[in-house]
């Protein structure tokens, strides 16, 4: 009898110790090929990269901000875009701090918007950095209070990305330009009064996310900590609209003498359908008509030397 409860405690064992010893296999195999993965490419590529300027955002970020023409108004300054779509602040302040270990830069230029409680499922992209970076173990933490237990498991810092980091990796191609992914086509005006519908719940403050606002809160201290230079920017849409937050924002910028550059009103863009791909995102040729817009504003304000005071 003895030998047999012997016998299952050491199977059970076994089992185990061959369970964890398949997760870290697995898992160690997985963050090889984690970097042929979209995100993952941008969140390697903002800790090897050593430009001067960043852009930091949501997929308004991604899509608008060409870095090869907001660069030729900077004089020798780099640009890259760190956008990412679908990502919120807690996002951005994750992303800050990776780039941080190896670089500080000289200014980032953020395109606020990115309040909203339907953006929180990116911050999944950081689950393999849980024990890598604190900052974002906090984060992650705090975003569920589960994740002690949970990232015990190896496997479990990647999640639902199993798939798509194995699919990415055999299929593989950035076809970015420093980062910027711009959008072709023009605007279906059907879509429109669908948009208006979905940009209502998206504006409503039931929307608004607390902790999120924290982490951008945060970002701007993190800038001010570290000498650099932010400007916040709101870019166009197809129809007149501020985001979640916005007025928060604002008076935020205001407070602490943060560059808040805001185009969403300009007659250039708005109802103009030959600039957009959708109702909130401008198409290649808007994103470089707009990419000038920015370069220029940009330019002065650096010139003016606006910088983030104490907060």
């Amino acid at each position: 009898m003895k030998n047999s409860k012997m016998k299952l405690i050491y199977k059970i064992g076994l089992a185990i110790a061959l369970f964890y010893a398949a997760n870290w296999i697995v898992y160690g195999a997985l963050q090889q090929m984690g970097a042929g993965e979209t995100n993952y490419l941008k969140i390697n590529s903002i800790q090897r990269t050593q430009a001067d300027v960043y852009i930091f955002g949501a997929s308004r970020a991604l899509r608008h901000y060409n870095p090869a023409i907001i660069s030729s108004y900077l004089s020798s300054s780099s640009v890259y875009n760190a956008g990412v779509a679908s990502s919120n602040a807690a996002y951005q302040y994750c992303m800050l701090n990776l780039l941080l270990e190896n670089h500080t830069p000289e200014a980032i230029l953020y395109e606020i918007g990115d309040l909203g409680k339907n953006l929180d499922g990116a911050i999944a992209d950081f689950f393999p950095y849980y024990d890598k970076n604190k900052e974002v173990h906090e984060v992650l933490r705090k975003r569920d209070p589960l994740a002690g237990i949970k990232f015990a498991i190896p496997l479990y810092a990647m999640n639902q990305k199993i798939f798509g980091i194995t699919h990415a990796y055999l299929n593989s191609s950035d076809s970015s330009i420093e980062g910027f992914i711009p959008r072709r086509g023009t605007l279906d005006l059907a879509q429109i009064p669908i948009a208006r519908q979905t940009d209502k719940k998206l504006q409503a403050d039931e929307n608004f996310d607390p902790l999120a606002w924290n982490y951008f809160v945060r970002f701007a201290n993190l800038c001010r900590d570290k000498n650099i230079t932010l400007i916040y920017l709101y870019s166009p849409r197809y129809t007149m609209a501020k985001p979640v937050g916005f007025d928060l924002i604002k008076n935020f910028s205001e407070d602490h003498s943060i560059e808040l550059l805001d185009f969403s009103e300009d007659r250039k863009y708005l109802d103009n359908a030959e600039l957009f791909v959708d109702w909130h995102h401008l198409n290649e040729k808007g994103a470089d008509i707009f990419s000038n817009d920015v370069g220029i504003a940009v330019q002065k304000s650096l010139h003016e030397g606006k910088r983030c005071l104490a907060l």
